[in-house]
């Protein structure tokens, strides 16, 4: 049974997070490896130790026992938290003489097609966005095409503007910029965000094979899962259902929804999408001895059992209907930590949805799943904030309407003319608490005392007319200084805006090699 681990973010700047600690980590790399290369489960007609070496050999070039470390991210303007995992995972494979392979998941949708920049004018922050791309609801990474080197350079100086040119050069920007903008024919979007990355990386000693999704996944265990559908979707349901039970989730819909079955066609978690179009979910219909395959309602072609022994089979249906297969979140993380890793070291949001990826190894496959890391941290920009809080608002914004009730309270100035204002006031208010008590029904009688305890209100506040304006004031200052926190606060910011010092620390703050060895 895996031990329980402390998933909770980083709060404070400079902090990490390695689960479990970094001292076990070479230990849990060690059974992973024992138990993974000497598994039985037989997959597709196959070991699952047999469908490992043939998989490492293929993509990582090993062909021995030394260790393979895996990590993977979707290939966008990541924050520090997520450029750690690829820090631990270079540093571990190191201490344990293997090898790091970062999954760039080119598979998956951008949650938007621009770089968020923190922007100072006047002094205050706002986020600037800076398009890097054209968006199209359900398109993925993969479909994105490359900057030009015009449109590149023009978008790194508008980082560089809304940044600031000192806080640009400070940053690993300039390191990145010649990576990014530099085109390469055949490049696409993926290939210059990873090419810009790998220029810092190296600075830091980090060596990881880079391999896409898109080109990498697929094999024996994709089409076993095809040619057991039923059975497949059924244990995943069941999985989802552990999991919402355990952590007390209502519906079918979170994290993820539930496999769709219908009388004559199975849902998959895998994507269907063509070059210029939108993914959709993918559905396959065992018909006698063939699987015909939908993209939703759209069919894509079908394949004979006997074809889909074939390991070839999804890239020969691939080239013959311009339909492409990739994996959904769990099924990346099940065919990787099975087949690839002997550690996937995940992310927060990974390392806790996999627990059902856990689950559904338990129940398909009949074996327990390999333990898994988790790393992260929080970098924030180093910006100046303001000393105040949301309790500051809080307390302005009941002055602000209070003022409107109790402008006694506000006025500084005692003067004859205050004095009595504040008694006719004092004389209204006297009058409702009687009505109140004696004469509760004169709803008329009651109705004009309240207008002149507001009348008497009123007169106070023109004593000082600026003072609504002045506490209203106060409300939003307060609101900007705090929306101005925010953006200086926020961990989420491309960890190549971050100074090269801060980079520095981050790394020095991560595990090194020589305690990642593990227990002598």
């Amino acid at each position: 049974m895996r031990r329980s681990m402390s998933l909770q973010t980083p709060t404070e700047d400079g902090h990490v997070l390695v689960e479990p600690g970094p001292d076990r980590l070479a230990e849990l790399t060690q059974v992973n490896h024992h138990r993974l290369s000497t598994c039985k489960c037989v997959i597709h007609g196959r070991t699952l130790a047999e469908l490992r070496a043939a998989t490492r050999v293929v993509l990582a070039d090993l062909t021995d026992d030394h260790p393979l470390i895996v990590t993977g991210h979707q290939p966008e303007f990541y924050h520090a938290g997520v450029w750690a995992k690829n820090i631990v995972a270079s540093r571990l494979a190191a201490a344990l003489g293997g090898r790091a392979l970062n999954l760039v998941v080119d598979n998956d949708a951008p949650k938007k097609t621009s770089l968020t920049v923190p922007h100072c004018g006047r002094g205050m922050l706002t986020a600037y966005e800076v398009p890097f791309a054209e968006y199209h609801a359900g398109w993925t990474f993969e479909q994105l095409d490359g900057l030009d080197t015009r449109a590149a350079h023009r978008m790194v100086e508008e980082i560089r503007t809304a940044l600031g040119d000192a806080a640009y050069r400070a940053s690993a920007m300039p390191r990145m910029e010649p990576a990014f903008t530099t085109h390469v024919s055949g490049d696409d979007f993926v290939d210059q965000i990873t090419r810009a990355r790998k220029t810092v990386e190296v600075l830091f000693d980090l060596d990881l094979t880079e391999r896409r999704v898109s080109r990498c996944w697929g094999g024996p265990m994709v089409l076993e899962i095809l040619l057991n559908a039923a059975r497949f979707a059924a244990c995943y349901n069941a999985a989802l259902a552990d999991y919402r039970q355990a952590a007390g989730i209502r519906g079918t819909r979170r994290p993820v929804p539930d496999l769709l079955s219908k009388p004559d066609r199975i849902e998959l978690p895998i994507w269907a999408y063509r070059r210029k179009d939108a993914r959709r979910r993918l559905f396959v219909e065992p018909i006698q001895d063939a699987v015909t395959f939908y993209a939703e309602q759209a069919p894509i072609g079908t394949l004979g059992t006997s074809e889909l022994r074939d390991p070839e089979a999804l890239t020969h249906l691939s080239e013959t209907t311009g339909w492409c297969l990739r994996p959904r979140a769990l099924a990346l993380t099940l065919w990787a930590r099975l087949l690839l890793a002997d550690l996937f070291i995940h992310g927060i949001g990974g390392a806790k949805y996999d627990c059902i990826t856990d689950r559904l190894i338990r129940r398909y496959f009949e074996i327990e799943p390999p333990a898994l890391a988790c790393v992260s941290a929080t970098v924030k920009m180093p910006m100046d904030r303001f000393p105040v809080s949301r309790d500051d608002l809080v307390a302005a914004r009941r002055k602000a309407r209070d003022v409107h009730y109790n402008p006694q309270r506000y006025l500084s100035a005692i003067t004859a003319d205050l004095s009595e204002r504040l008694q006719r006031r004092v004389d209204r208010i006297a009058e409702s608490q009687r009505l109140a008590r004696e004469d509760r029904l004169n709803r008329r009688a009651r109705r004009e005392v309240f207008l002149a305890i507001r009348r008497a209100n009123a007169d106070l506040l023109a004593i000082d007319p600026n003072l609504v304006d002045r506490l209203e004031s106060q409300v939003r200052r307060i609101e900007h200084q705090l929306a101005h926190n925010a953006v200086a606060d926020s961990r989420e910011y491309f960890f190549g805006l971050l100074p090269m010092e801060k980079l520095r620390r981050l790394a020095d703050a991560l595990p090194a090699i020589e305690t990642l060895r593990g227990r002598s």
